[in-house]
């Protein structure tokens, strides 16, 4: 795991535990433009909202204009996800994209393996200082006895010795490999809850801890997720990626943007010309 520090500093400085200066951007993303309502059968490669509830939030959103390091050291573009809780512990924010990725096992072992992303916590309304924009990847076993689905969570304040607050108010990178990222198990095939704590282990660690169910489990969803118990957040993140031996994806979160007031006009004024031309002569 790597957390980047804000694009400003020197290449020396540092604000947490292993910062280094925010890498280069994936050359080609998909573009995301909204988060699809939750579907028990979400479509491939789309976003959808996988577990949004109480006072949580989801969104893709503009940063022009916003100011500040949201916007000036952002790392693709003008837009954003933003991802919310409010005061209550129920609050949930969670968005994820499901794809055919393959046997779980393979997948979370193989030497390229890879999720990245950059995330910005902001300080106004925060009442919880640990709390960030969490990756989790979702395992399932259908054919599995008992709970036969869970998912492997990594939350940036783990990944720190000793754990210290995330930075707030500007933009930070997370690259993850097999054997680099700390995850907890939230239970399910073959392993109870770590309940949002230790054990903590790297993927390749964990996939030697479950029962025989996970030989054939699959890796069916990665989300970003701010959890109950982490009130008042405001998150965002961009430039979301995985990859390993035969797979690569990779998102820009961008909203569509809305018309202008002198575009409809212009469009509206062109439409009238259409039909003036089209009219017949009058007798």
């Amino acid at each position: 795991m790597r957390f980047s520090s804000p694009r400003f500093l020197s290449a020396g400085t540092s604000i947490v535990l292993g910062l280094t200066l925010l890498g280069a951007s994936p050359a080609l993303a998909t573009t995301v433009s909204s988060f699809a309502p939750f579907s028990a059968t979400p479509s491939d490669g789309s976003w959808y909202e996988k577990n949004v509830v109480a006072g949580g939030t989801a969104s893709v959103v503009s940063l022009s204009g916003v100011g500040g390091n949201l916007e000036n050291n952002q790392p693709l573009a003008s837009g954003a996800a933003r991802i919310t809780t409010g005061t209550s512990n129920n609050d949930q924010a969670e968005v994820g994209v499901g794809d055919h990725y393959g046997n779980a096992s393979a997948a979370l072992t193989d030497a390229s393996f890879q999720v990245s992303y950059d995330f910005y916590k902001s300080s106004v309304g925060d009442l919880n200082p640990w709390a960030a924009p969490a990756i989790r990847l979702t395992i399932s076993n259908p054919a599995a006895a008992g709970d036969n689905i869970g998912a492997l969570v990594y939350e940036p304040y783990w990944q720190t010795s000793p754990m210290a607050h995330i930075p707030a108010d500007d933009w930070l990178s997370v690259s993850i490999t097999s054997t680099a990222g700390l995850f907890w198990w939230d239970g399910g095939l073959g392993q109870s809850k770590s309940f949002g704590g230790p054990p903590l282990r790297t993927l390749s660690e964990w996939v030697g801890s479950f029962d025989s169910s996970f030989d054939d489990a699959n890796l069916v969803a990665l989300s970003l997720s701010v959890g109950s118990y982490n009130q008042g957040q405001t998150g965002y993140f961009d430039d979301v990626s995985i990859s390993f031996t035969g797979y690569s994806a990779s998102y820009d979160f961008e909203p569509i943007p809305e018309p202008t007031t002198a575009l409809l006009l212009s469009l509206g004024l062109v439409g009238l010309a259409a039909r003036r031309r089209k009219a017949p002569a009058t007798p």
